[in-house]
C-alpha cells in the first residue's frame, strides 16, 4: 500500500507528482472552501505531512481539479468550474509569489486552451514550449480527445529544476498520522501475474535531438537562388522617379502600401493596420478579378516549426478582417515564411537588434490578376541603415519571381513537428483562406531536377511522400496549367514528362 495519507475512497483524486516526495491532490475533505479543493502533502525523514489547503487564490467555493506545476515550484495550472469559466471546467493558473509567500489569485488562460466544453488534465512538457491537454470540446472525435497546447512564450519556470516546491519550503512540518508500512508477501515464483490484453501503450519514439544551429545546405542540395546583383542607390531613385512620373501621366492609380507590422503578444488590428487594410479593401473591391496574397514572415522566435505556426496565424487574422469587411475568402491566400527573410538583422554588435523585432514580423500584400493598365501596387519598406538591413529581406521582393519548385511534405490540420524544418532551407506554410488544411513545403528551386534530390534526400529522414510543386510568380499550379506553360519554361517540360 502507499503510505500516504490521500484515500480515494474519501474523495480524493487528481493526484500529481511533482517528485517522489511530494505530490498535489483534489479533494472534497471537510474543511475547504467548497467543492474539490487542492492540497500538497510531502515527505520528510520518512514521514508524510498532513495535507495543506493551497488556499482562497487557488480555491473557490466551485471545483478544483487537475494540478499541475512547473519543474520550477512556482508556476500552478489547474482545472475550475468558477464562474470564470466559458464553460464547464476551464484551465486556470496562478504564481507563487516569493515575496508575499502566498499564490497570486488565479486567473483564465483564455482562448484557444479552453473552450466551450470541459478543458483539464493539462500537464507541462519538459521543454517549456508545450503542454498536453483534455478536452471534450466539439472538434473532437468524441468523448474526451488528447490536444497539444503551443505557447507563445516559454513557460521559463518549467526549464528549471527545484527539489522542493517553493511555497512549503518555510512551511512547520506537521505529520499525519501514520500506520506501520504492511508488508509484501513475495509471489511465489510458480505464480506468474496474468497477462493484460486489453490495456494498449502508444510508444512515442524519440526524436534525434537537432541543435538549433544556421541550418547549412546539404551536399546534394542545391542553393538557393542568388540574388541578382543591384543597381547603385542613385541610378535606382532616378528609374523609380522615372517610372513613377510616367505612372502619373497614364491615368493609373497608384497605390503605395506599408506592411502591417506586429509585435509578440500585441494586437495585429489597430488604428494603424486598419488604415492600410482599408486600401487594401478598396483595391480589392475596385477590381474584383484580383485575389490577394497574404504574406507572412516573422521574428525568430523559438523552433522553425512554431516561427512558421504562429506567421500563419497572424496571416489568418488578416484575412478574418477582409472576409468581415465583405471580401470573399476564395480571393484570399495566406502563406508563412516563418522566419526565413527578415529585414532587419536579428543581431547588431553581437546584441539583440531591437528594431529586427519590430519589422521583421510583417505581413505584406501581393495581388494577382490585376490589369496592370489600370492598377499599379506597391510596397513600401522600412528605412534601414546599411549595417542593420538583412539581405534576406531584399532578396525576399524577387526570391519568387519566374517558374520555381518547392517540395510539400506535410498536409496537416494543425503545426506541423518534424527535425527536417530544421535541416533544410526555405520552410513555408500555404492556406487558402476557406481551406482547413496547411501546406507545408521546403526548399525553393529554380529547376526540377534540383528539387527532385531533395525529394530524395527527405527519405533519410523517413519522409517518403514528399512531392514537387511547380510555382509561377509564386502561385502553385493547378494540373490543368502545367501544359501551358511548358513553352514559356522549357524547365517545367521536364517535371510535366517526369509525372507522367
Amino acid at each position: 500500500p502507499l503510505n500516504v495519507p490521500i484515500d480515494g475512497n474519501n474523495g480524493d483524486t487528481w493526484l500529481y507528482l511533482f517528485n517522489d516526495k511530494t505530490i498535489l491532490f483534489a479533494s472534497d475533505r471537510p474543511g475547504g472552501y467548497g467543492g474539490y479543493d487542492l492540497y500538497v502533502t510531502y515527505s520528510q525523514d520518512g514521514l508524510w505531512s498532513k495535507p495543506k489547503n493551497l488556499g482562497p487564490t487557488v480555491n473557490s467555493k466551485y471545483d478544483e481539479i487537475s494540478p499541475c506545476i512547473s519543474a520550477g515550484g512556482k508556476m500552478l495550472y489547474f482545472s475550475s468550474n468558477r464562474l470564470e469559466s466559458f464553460g464547464g471546467f476551464d484551465v486556470f493558473k496562478s504564481t507563487f509569489n516569493v515575496e508575499s509567500g502566498q499564490f497570486d489569485l488565479a486567473t483564465n488562460v483564455g482562448m484557444p486552451i479552453n473552450s466551450a466544453g470541459n478543458d483539464n488534465g493539462l500537464y507541462l512538457n519538459k521543454d517549456g514550449k508545450t503542454a498536453t491537454l483534455s478536452s471534450d470540446r466539439k472538434d473532437g472525435f468524441g468523448g474526451y480527445d488528447l490536444y497539444i497546447v503551443y505557447f507563445k512564450e516559454d513557460i521559463k519556470d518549467q526549464k528549471k529544476s527545484e527539489p522542493s516546491l517553493a511555497f512549503i519550503s518555510n512551511d512547520e512540518f506537521v505529520a499525519f498520522n501514520q500506520l506501520p508500512p504492511v508488508p509484501i508477501e513475495k509471489v511465489k515464483e510458480s505464480k506468474k501475474p496474468k497477462e493484460i490484453k486489453e490495456n494498449k501503450t502508444v510508444a512515442i519514439a524519440d526524436e534525434k535531438e537537432v541543435k538549433r544551429t544556421p541550418k547549412k545546405t546539404p551536399v546534394n542540395k542545391p542553393k538557393t537562388k542568388k540574388k541578382k546583383k543591384k543597381k547603385s542607390d542613385s541610378k535606382k531613385q532616378n528609374a523609380k522617379a522615372k517610372t513613377n512620373a510616367k505612372i502619373a501621366n497614364s491615368g493609373i492609380k497608384h497605390y503605395m502600401l506599408n506592411p502591417v507590422f506586429y509585435e509578440k503578444n500585441k494586437e495585429l488590428i489597430n488604428a494603424e493596420s486598419e488604415k492600410e487594410l482599408s486600401q487594401v479593401i478598396n483595391i480589392l473591391k475596385e477590381h474584383p478579378q484580383s485575389i490577394i496574397y497574404l504574406k507572412s514572415p516573422i521574428t525568430e522566435d523559438g523552433m522553425e516549426a512554431v516561427d512558421l505556426y504562429f506567421a500563419i496565424k497572424r496571416a489568418e487574422q488578416i484575412g478574418d478582417y477582409l472576409v468581415k469587411n465583405g471580401i470573399n475568402g476564395n480571393r484570399i491566400h495566406l502563406k508563412s515564411y516563418g522566419s526565413n527573410y527578415p529585414i532587419a538583422k536579428p543581431e547588431s554588435g553581437g546584441q539583440p537588434n531591437k528594431v529586427a523585432n519590430k519589422v521583421n514580423s510583417r505581413i505584406e500584400f501581393e495581388f494577382k490578376n490585376i490589369d496592370h493598365t489600370r492598377l499599379k501596387v506597391e510596397m513600401k519598406q522600412p528605412f534601414l541603415t546599411e549595417y542593420l538591413r538583412d539581405p534576406r529581406g531584399e532578396l525576399f521582393q524577387t526570391i519568387e519571381d519566374g517558374l520555381s519548385y518547392r517540395v510539400q511534405v506535410a498536409t496537416v490540420g494543425q503545426m506541423y513537428q518534424n527535425q527536417i524544418l530544421l535541416v533544410y532551407n526555405d520552410g513555408m506554410i500555404e492556406r487558402p483562406y476557406n481551406g482547413k488544411m496547411y501546406q507545408y513545403t521546403l526548399g525553393l528551386y529554380s529547376s526540377f531536377e534540383d528539387a527532385k534530390l531533395l525529394v530524395n534526400d527527405l527519405k533519410n529522414y523517413d519522409v517518403t511522400q514528399a512531392f514537387i510543386v511547380p510555382y509561377i510568380d509564386g502561385r502553385r499550379l493547378t494540373k490543368n496549367e502545367y501544359e501551358s506553360y511548358t513553352n514559356q519554361y522549357e524547365n517545367l517540360l521536364k517535371f510535366t514528362q517526369d509525372q507522367k
